[in-house]
């Protein structure tokens, strides 16, 4: 039995993964719902045409969990400690005021990651100016009150909004904002016929999986430098273009900042539990250097993409059956991890049982 921590995407599919495998796993969740941040993101589908945001996979993934014998979900449950014993773990699980310790073979890691909260960053004004929000507060508008997004309203969506910021710490690029920004803003427009700027100060490629997002919206250069009200209620943005120029004034009904994705609360805590170390930027390795039976996967291991999240799981239960099966040396062939060279273009958001 395989203890997997963390039912949002990646723990739903490495636990999908290990029943694949004929692998018995306990998928435990400290929060009361599963399927993690994913879940709380909208469809971006556009005229009915998939954009492979994955937003999707979280229901699906839980709804395969509920339905699976081999996966035993607990929600409400904290791991309060790990430890070696007999060749895998000992792990001691708290649900509310009951205690339980288990003996597992191994144990998966998905504990996601933690956004900056971008009042660090008050230039920008979040929390006392009126229509500066997160983009997951976006999300929540497009789902209950779209309307509150005018015809032809001009929206401004800040990437990089704390990362690249060696001062505050965070000097690493947040990467998945490149992908997810312009499919939220290209849904806003949809939805709203709101038109949508994007600042930002670096771009990443995606592999051919990810539909092309970027129409219809303008790319500005620059991180802003402050966020201003005017008198009829909108929002200044002033900012220097790449080569320095003089700040260029520019109005907005909206202001969208993207935060930095940052460690999980608690995840090195669970690290050391289980000889999982961290890199330089506070995230896990995918794996134990001491050969333990312990691995991490999806965003706590550095910032992903959905998409990216799944690959990764499966990867990790892939390996971990690999350690499990009889005769199997204890440290297999490492393959590459999928948050350094992206998910393979054959991806298919469809996959079914037997097909990973």
């Amino acid at each position: 039995m395989i203890v997997v921590i963390g039912a949002g995407v990646a723990g739903l599919e490495a636990a999908l993964a290990l029943a694949r495998h004929g692998i018995e796993s306990l998928l435990v969740e400290r929060s009361a719902r599963a399927g993690g941040r994913a879940a709380t993101y909208s469809c971006k589908a556009l005229e009915e045409e998939c954009q492979a945001c994955g937003a999707c996979l979280a229901g699906q993934k839980l709804a395969e969990v509920l339905e699976c014998p081999l996966v035993r979900l607990r929600l409400h449950t904290e791991v309060q400690s790990a430890e070696r014993a007999e060749g895998g773990f000992r792990v001691r699980l708290r649900q509310g005021d009951s205690q339980e310790e288990v003996l597992a073979q191994g144990v998966i890691v998905t504990v996601g990651f933690t956004p900056v909260f971008p009042a660090r960053r008050g230039e920008f004004g979040y929390g006392h100016l009126a229509g500066v929000i997160t983009a997951l507060e976006a999300e929540a508008i497009l789902q209950d009150t779209p309307e509150a997004f005018a015809p032809g309203a001009q929206v401004a969506f800040v990437q990089c909004a704390g990362s690249r910021d060696p001062a505050a710490g965070i000097p690493y690029c947040s990467r998945a904002c490149c992908l997810y920004v312009p499919k939220l803003a290209r849904l806003l427009a949809a939805v709203s016929g709101a038109q949508a700027d994007v600042y930002f100060m670096d771009r990443q490629s995606y592999p051919p999986v990810y539909r092309d997002g970027n129409q219809g919206l303008r790319y500005l250069r620059g991180m802003p430098s402050r966020v201003f009200p005017l008198a009829d209620g909108r929002l200044e943005i002033r900012c220097a273009g790449p080569g320095g120029d003089q700040p260029r004034p520019r109005a907005y009904d909206w202001v969208v900042l993207c935060p930095a994705m940052t460690p999980a609360a608690g995840g090195a805590e669970l690290g050391r539990w289980l000889g999982l170390g961290t890199d330089a930027r506070g995230f896990l390795l995918p794996r134990a250097d001491s050969g333990a039976p312990a691995m991490a996967a999806g965003a706590c291991t550095g910032p992903v993409t959905i998409l990216e999240s799944v690959a990764s799981a499966r990867a990790a239960a892939a390996e971990m059956a690999c350690r499990l099966a009889p005769g199997s040396p204890s440290r297999p062939h490492r393959a590459s991890s999928p948050r350094h060279s992206g998910p393979d273009p054959q991806f298919r958001l469809d996959a079914g049982p037997g097909e990973c």
